[in-house]
């Protein structure tokens, strides 16, 4: 019987999701380009999706080209993306001369994405990686008369060229010890080993890759750059958010056998981006632009991905990975619609400090979750294990492991729970509104992650990874601050050292002014002709 790998219409079809690009790139100068962009945008997005009906089955095999599930997956999200941008781009750039521009090295950047999602050549996943920070680039300096444009593009230009130099230093040592630039048969034999029987080299790869997914997700106190691209048109905020600043996560998610098996690099992860996420969290409240909101918000997501990755969760990773793209993607290209949101808002804040909850309500709301949450996990143990067979994922599979999933859903539902109350006694209206809400909302979370997990994680082929006591209570622990903090900027803001606490989350913590010093005296920026040199104190965009 004939296999998928042996139909010669699907290998055209992969090679077709890279030469679509470059059509649209060849002919970005015609009248017609944005047309033409859209349109193969929409079949780029139809041919992804059908091949991930086929890479359910078995992943599909073409010379240099591989598509598995995972891949698959963050196919048709990239696609479906690069199809909701191109057609924004194209009444965004409607008339601009530099329009073509423009759309050439739009699509340049996600042809390199896709590229390093269908490659298995360690060597050419290098070379996209490398082509999508090139392209990326000119797309920050597209308005290279403005300083901090300038400033984000060179910040990101130097991050970028270490993060590359660091991922060729690990391929290099995977290529040192398995003779073999095939990254699944690389990662598949990684699987196979214990522990114990990693060499030196293997150890010092995951470090890398653990270094290199920390640079391209902007984590403190590197994060300057993502904050100050917002100078740049509002589709390469969308693309960068909602995609490329993903790319770090995707790494940990493609070399996972190899993350899960050096427990060093899983701390790396936890004691940077666990912090990072806490610290950008915070200085998000503090800001009143929405762009500069939504990229605080972004370093801080980013950050939250990469400990469930550390944690070895890496389907709620991917989860977390889909609905930050999409959300992301509408905030930025919906940012126009901001001031009318705040206005109907403004209506709510009306209440004042009636909307804040009480002592009072955020017990009540804890003392209402905590059980929902163990309940619903306790019946969606005992029903999955029930039904499991002894070839599936089990139910204590899918259950047990980590306690940050639940603790993450626990703090959500809290904090949603204990704001309803607030709203509805300031209203006047009925207490058991918001505890409804929070009950419905706890099952279909529950549900969805427990299927998301089982459903999914045979064939997205990522072994899942035994719990780890210390990293539980370390990543619970942030949470626990995350919330203290959060709570006192609310209620007592005008305290002394709250004060204190809002000033410096307000100026960022003061990292970017020192990352931004240190960069330019070692590696200055030329600035264009009649532009100022940037102040140290003004390289963030505040509001």
């Amino acid at each position: 019987m004939m296999t998928i790998n042996e139909l010669v219409p699907w290998n055209f079809a992969l090679w077709a999701l890279l030469l679509i690009p470059l059509l649209i790139s060849a002919m970005a100068a015609r009248n017609w380009g944005w047309a033409l962009a859209q349109g193969a945008a929409g079949f780029n997005l139809l041919l992804a999706a059908g091949l991930w009906l086929l890479a359910l089955e078995q992943p599909l095999q073409s010379g240099v080209l591989r598509l598995g599930v995972l891949q698959a997956t963050l196919l048709v999200l990239v696609n479906f993306l690069g199809w909701i941008i191109y057609r924004y781009a194209a009444t965004n750039f409607q008339g601009d001369s530099d329009g073509a521009r423009f759309l050439r090295w739009l699509t340049l950047t996600l042809l390199a994405v896709q590229t390093l999602l269908l490659v298995d050549h360690l060597v050419l996943f290098w070379a996209a990686w490398v082509g999508v920070s090139l392209s990326l680039n000119q797309l920050l300096l597209f308005y290279p008369n403005r300083p901090r444009a300038l400033l984000a593009a060179h910040k990101k230009f130097l991050i970028a060229r270490a993060s590359e130099l660091l991922l060729a230093l690990a391929i290099g040592l995977l290529y040192s010890q398995f003779n073999s630039f095939s990254l699944s048969q690389i990662m598949a034999q990684i699987a196979q080993l214990q522990a114990d029987q990693l060499s030196w080299p293997l150890i010092l790869a995951a470090l890398c890759v653990a270094q290199v997914a920390l640079l391209k997700c902007a984590q403190l106190p590197l994060q300057g750059w993502l904050i100050q691209v917002v100078e740049s048109p509002t589709p390469v905020s969308a693309l960068l958010h909602a995609g490329v600043i993903n790319l770090g996560g995707v790494l940990l998610l493609l070399f996972a056998p190899l993350l899960s098996q050096v427990v060093v690099a899983q701390w790396l992860l936890l004691l940077v981006a666990g912090p990072s996420a806490v610290l950008a969290a915070l200085i998000m409240t503090t800001r009143i632009s929405i762009k500069v909101r939504l990229a605080w918000s972004t370093c801080a997501q980013m950050g939250l991905m990469l400990v469930e990755c550390a944690l070895g969760l890496y389907e709620l990773a991917l989860l977390h990975l889909i609905a930050h793209s999409c959300y992301k993607a509408r905030a930025f290209l919906a940012a126009g619609n901001a001031v009318n949101e705040q206005l109907e808002q403004s209506v709510g804040d009306a209440l004042g400090s009636a909307r804040l909850p009480s002592l009072s309500q955020w017990l009540g709301a804890t003392l209402l979750v905590v059980p929902l949450v163990a309940g619903l996990v306790w019946l969606a143990h005992s029903y999955l294990f029930a039904a499991a067979d002894s070839n599936a994922i089990s139910g204590s599979n899918a259950i047990s492991g980590s306690l940050v999933p639940w603790v993450i859903l626990s703090v959500a539902l809290i904090t949603l729970v204990a704001q309803g109350l607030a709203q509805q006694a300031a209203l006047s209206r009925h207490w058991w509104r918001p505890m409804l809400a929070g009950l419905l909302l706890a099952a279909a979370l529950v549900a969805l992650y427990l299927a998301f997990k089982t459903g999914l994680a045979q064939a997205l082929e990522l072994a899942p990874r035994a719990a780890n006591l210390w990293a539980d209570l370390w990543v619970c622990s942030l949470l626990l601050v995350l919330m203290l903090a959060s709570y006192s900027l609310q209620r007592w803001p005008l305290n002394t050292q709250v004060r204190r606490l809002w000033i410096a989350l307000n100026a960022g913590l003061y990292l970017d002014e020192w990352m931004t010093r240190f960069t330019l005296r070692w590696w200055p920026v030329t600035l264009t002709p009649g532009a100022t040199q940037p102040s140290f104190l003004d390289a963030e965009v505040k509001s």
